[in-house]
């Protein structure tokens, strides 16, 4: 209410939360990030909460600023069947599941997918819905669906389909994202041992921080979403965290990520011609910034912070090649990227 009074004639987007799906697996499953709690069926308790939070600030946001416009962001990838074997297949469809739609679902349509809540539920790891909930998730009806996007996840069958080959998927898989390594976690009631498992995809190459590089992927992910939910996209983070070295003239080349950004670019165009409607674009970052795991080694900014977790230096801004790249992007609409 106070933010929505103070800014509401100068401000039109608003997101209510960020990539609720990370932090609630890495606030209450991993530990990675506040509170450090590792505890599954918290986490989707402490989920449910922030589904209603969303829903009540989007129910008052449409009260008070009519000319606005409010949604989450959700830091979203698809995922693929690692083979055509249907139950590779069957797999992916639970991930995409459990991993999207189990929260897309409810701030797109205002409620839980019903197949997945019968299996946490099954599993005692349901949150708990109190009298009055399921109606207060159907006043928050999204003006759009922000999404994060970086790499999806590929799927292969589990211990619910297979028992021999779920044994070999946990003990051989080397996913180091944190994104995606819940699914292959070992407790003992995780509704990713009966429902799929997560394995590397042997098509794409990764970054150095292990994640894929998946440009046809970002394609997927908005025709996906626009043709599941029927709502405008609003990419509100895109971006190639990396090492950039400082050159003993002061430069930064980082042409892996003019590259990178070029090609997702390229693919968010081919969307667009497909018929999603993207109403936006933020590529992530701007300026180089504190990473809670990753300190200052990773960068994402085309503005270079001249600083690392021990020392301020200079604290100098120096632009990156991707600088005077994407000021040329905004400056056509990126009319020149094809």
């Amino acid at each position: 209410d106070i933010l929505f009074t103070a800014f509401k004639d100068k401000v039109k987007y608003w997101v209510t939360f960020n990539e609720q799906n990370v932090f609630t697996t890495l606030g209450y499953r991993l530990e990675a990030h506040p509170p450090g709690v590792r505890d599954l069926k918290r986490m989707y308790e402490a989920n449910h909460i922030v589904n209603l939070a969303n829903a009540k600030a989007i129910a008052l946001f449409h009260q008070m600023v009519p000319n606005g416009l409010i949604g989450p962001s959700f830091g979203y990838g698809p995922m693929y069947p690692l083979t055509a074997n249907p139950t590779d297949i069957l797999a992916a469809e639970n991930g995409e599941a459990l991993n999207n739609s189990w929260w897309l679902d409810v701030y797109c349509k205002g409620q839980y997918p019903k197949v997945i809540f019968k299996q946490l539920k099954a599993l005692g790891l349901a949150p708990t819905l109190e009298e009055g909930d399921d109606e207060i998730l159907k006043l928050g009806k999204p003006d759009f669906v922000g999404i994060n996007y970086y790499h999806g996840g590929t799927a292969k069958v589990n211990g619910f389909e297979d028992t021999e080959e779920a044994v070999a998927t946990d003990k051989d898989s080397n996913v180091t994202d944190p994104y995606l390594m819940q699914n292959n976690r070992s407790e003992e009631a995780s509704p990713e041992k009966v429902m799929f498992a997560v394995v590397d995809n042997p098509y794409l190459e990764k970054t150095d921080w292990g994640w894929e590089i998946d440009p046809a992927g970002f394609r997927v992910a908005l025709r996906r979403i626009y043709d599941r939910y029927d709502l405008p996209v609003f990419v509100t983070e895109n971006g190639l965290g990396a090492i950039d070295e400082l050159t003993a003239n002061g430069e930064i080349h980082d042409d892996y990520r003019i590259q990178y950004l070029e090609k997702h670019l390229l693919e968010m165009k081919k969307a667009i011609t497909d018929g999603v409607e993207v109403i936006g674009y933020c590529a992530w970052s701007f300026t180089d910034l504190l990473s809670w795991l990753n300190g200052y080694k990773k960068r994402y900014g085309f503005v270079y912070v001249n600083r690392d977790e021990y020392s301020e230096k200079d604290l100098a801004r120096i632009p990156k090649d991707s600088f005077y790249w994407y000021q040329t992007v905004i400056e056509t609409n990126g009319s020149d990227i094809n």
